[in-house]
Formats: structure tokens, C-alpha cells, sequence
């Protein structure tokens, strides 16, 4: 470019700056007055004169170069028409790119800007979903620790709380289900169970309009697993025993004697002269009313054979009030309920063995200790005998090994 090319821009520059008033009164100084000389000299010099390029570089070098009017920068702009420092440019108005000041003072805003904004990126439904996780755990861990882990209280609340949980996670299940139905024929009624996460897909494309749905689904399924995780109460190890059903004898006189022979075992004498050695500490024991009539839990020490080798009787033994163990009653086989009648004669022949546990008026084959059972009475006899025996139930077996 030619010396009259760039004093030529240069001029421009400084009449659009004169033109704006928003700028007269930070460039209206020496230099623009200079400026304006040299402008009033270009015009009135003839058509065809040519400016002396020595003579132009001497004016230019006595033109000094005011303070840059957006940063106050002293630094010389040199041949450029912008402020080196900020990039301001006086015939735009405008900076072409910010200070470097300036970019030090609006990182620190707008980064807390930034910060600010954070929580918004989460869905207003996502913080529904997890309050509403956060208040079922909270009450899981609450009923925990206010409730006894023997109380049936806390059983029940666990119970209730599962039940609950289940109730809702599967109504918005059925309702996820209506939704994948209505958008595809692909699904059957057995998918509600083979495929749920395929039956959710649509509802999961539909938020947040089915955030409602998911939030069910999720609160039902934390509340079941929170009663069973977290409250607890309930007998877990019940469901892993042979016969978990079998009630448990009660601790009466026949189950402590026994218990302590096992014990005490120590390869002589026998479990009956164990007993009977008991027997001066032992207490009345409590009876139950079962329709009217008490009950008495018996051993079965024995059984009558019939032809077929199935028992035709059972012999039972007890400790009669004041007394010690001895034989108190038998009871026919067509007495003995069907299900109990196919377990007496599923096991018994196991637990044979020579000697009789307890004598018996009848020949029998002889059992060990183990198998027990509740018999309902009209009361004692004179000679320590049951009257007028009912079979009730058998009873969880006595462990004396």
C-alpha cells in the first residue's frame, strides 16, 4: 500500500471517529487535531500531486499515537488501525477480540454462572424419584431400630410394608404394560413377566410425561426389597428345615429330660435311668386347652406290628404328674390322622433298635428317642394313665446325638 493510500485510511478513521459523538470526547485531542491539519492539507493539494514519501514519514512520526480509548493502553498502535492490547477498532466501534483484562474479570462470573445452573441439569423428576427412594429407606431404617427383632409388631410391619411395595410397583407395571401394548402387537400377556424391561422401554421414551409411572415402579420395588433387606423380623431359616411345618414340642418335662441325657451322655446306663433321675427336679408342667380337653406331648417309644409289618399301634410315654417317665397310653393306627400316619410309617422303621426305652405291658418293636407327638386327654388315671387318648399332631423330633 502507498504512503497517500494508508494516510488516506488513516484519515477515514479519523472522521468517522469526529462523526460519532459518542466518541468526540475521547479522541478530541492533540492527535486528532493533527490529524485533521494533515486531512485539510491532503484536500486542498492540486489533482496529480503526489506526496513525497520522505516528507509523509516525517508527518507521521510527529503525530503521536493518543492512549487506546477502550483499555487506556499507552502501547503504540504502529501501521495497524486497532489497539494491539484489546483490539479495538475505532471505524467499527467495536473490539475484534476481548481484553485480555477484561477476560480475567468475567471468568470468575461466569464460571460461578455456571455453578449456579448446575442443579438444573437434573430433571425435576429425577429429584422426585430419588426423595422419594430416600424417605422409604428412611423409614425401613426407622421401623429397624424402633422395633424389637422378637416383636410381631416388626413381622408385621414387614409384612404390610412388602405387601404395599408390591401393590404399587405392579400397578405401574400393568400400567407400563397397557403402554407398550398400545404401541406394538409384539407383546403378550406372559410378557408382563418374561420381558419387563422390553415392556418398559416405551414408557422410559415417553419422560419426563411418564415420570409418574416410573416413580411407582421404583418406590414399590425399593419398599419390598427395604422390609425384606432392611427390616427383617422374619424367620428366613424356617424355609430350609426338613419339616419346617412341624410345630416344636413344648418344653415340658419329656423334652428337658431327654435334653439333658444327651447331654450328660456318657456311654453307660441307659436314657431312662437318666430321666428318672431328672424327675426330682422337675416341675409341673403347663397344659394347653385344645377343645376343651389338655394335652400332653408323649414320645413314642414303640409300635405294635400287624401282618403287613405296618403298625397296628403306637406306644407312648410321658411323665404323669409326680411321677417319672413311664408308659402311658397307645393309640391304634385308624386313630392316627392319614398325613401323620404316612410319616410314622415312613421313619419308624429307621429308628429300630433291641432294648425297649421304656417298658411296655405289649410286645412291640422298640424305637430310639426321637419321634414326638401332642395327644389330647380327658385327664390322668389313678395309675398314671392317659384317658380316653386323641392323637393331635406329631411334633418336631428330639435331638439326643
Amino acid at each position: 500500500m502507498s504512503v497517500s493510500g494508508f494516510l488516506s485510511v488513516r484519515c477515514l478513521n479519523v472522521s468517522y471517529c469526529l462523526k460519532n459523538p459518542s466518541l468526540q470526547g475521547s479522541i478530541m485531542n492533540e492527535t486528532s487535531r493533527r490529524a485533521a491539519v494533515l486531512l485539510d492539507r491532503l484536500g486542498r493539494s492540486t489533482t496529480g500531486d503526489t506526496v513525497e514519501t520522505s516528507s509523509a514519514t516525517e508527518t507521521l512520526e510527529t503525530i503521536e499515537t493518543p492512549g487506546c480509548p477502550q483499555c487506556g493502553s499507552p502501547t503504540p498502535w504502529g501501521a495497524a488501525s486497532w489497539c494491539p492490547d484489546c483490539g479495538y477498532y475505532p471505524a467499527l466501534g467495536s473490539a475484534a477480540r476481548p481484553a485480555q483484562s477484561e477476560q480475567s474479570a468475567r471468568t470468575p462470573a461466569a464460571e460461578t454462572a455456571a455453578d449456579e445452573k448446575l442443579w438444573q441439569i437434573v430433571p425435576a423428576w429425577v429429584w422426585l424419584l430419588s426423595g422419594g427412594v430416600l424417605v422409604v429407606l428412611s423409614a425401613s431404617v426407622a421401623a429397624r431400630l424402633s422395633l424389637r427383632a422378637d416383636s410381631p409388631y416388626r413381622v408385621l410391619w414387614t409384612l404390610l410394608q412388602v405387601l404395599v411395595g408390591l401393590i404399587v410397583g405392579g400397578t405401574a407395571h400393568v400400567l407400563a404394560y397397557f403402554v407398550a401394548v398400545r404401541r406394538s402387537d409384539r407383546f403378550g400377556p406372559f410378557d408382563l413377566f418374561l420381558r419387563p424391561i422390553e415392556i418398559w422401554r416405551p414408557s422410559l421414551a415417553q419422560l419426563p410425561a411418564s415420570s409418574r409411572r416410573l416413580c411407582l415402579a421404583v418406590w414399590g420395588l425399593t419398599a419390598a426389597i427395604a422390609a425384606i433387606a432392611i427390616v427383617g423380623g422374619l424367620d428366613y431359616n424356617a424355609l430350609f428345615k426338613e419339616d419346617w411345618a412341624t410345630p416344636r414340642a413344648q418344653k415340658n418335662l419329656v423334652h428337658e429330660i431327654v435334653e439333658k441325657a444327651r447331654k450328660d451322655r456318657e456311654g453307660e446306663g441307659s436314657l431312662e435311668d437318666a430321666m428318672n433321675q431328672f424327675v426330682g427336679e422337675a416341675q409341673p408342667q403347663d397344659e394347653l386347652s385344645i377343645d376343651d380337653l389338655p394335652q400332653t406331648d408323649c414320645l413314642i417309644v414303640g409300635y405294635v406290628p400287624d401282618e403287613a409289618k405296618v403298625f397296628k399301634r403306637i406306644l407312648l410315654a410321658a411323665v404323669p404328674p409326680g411321677g417319672k417317665l413311664s408308659f402311658v397310653a397307645s393309640i391304634t393306627a385308624d386313630e392316627v390322622p392319614a398325613e401323620a400316619f404316612a410319616t410314622l410309617r415312613r421313619r419308624m422303621p429307621d429308628l429300630r433298635q433291641k432294648e425297649p426305652f421304656v417298658e411296655s405291658p405289649y410286645p412291640a418293636v422298640w424305637l430310639r428317642p426321637r419321634l414326638m407327638c401332642r395327644i389330647a386327654h380327658t385327664k390322668w388315671s389313678a395309675i398314671d394313665r392317659l384317658e380316653k387318648p386323641q392323637f393331635v399332631k406329631l411334633l418336631e423330633d428330639v435331638e439326643t446325638e
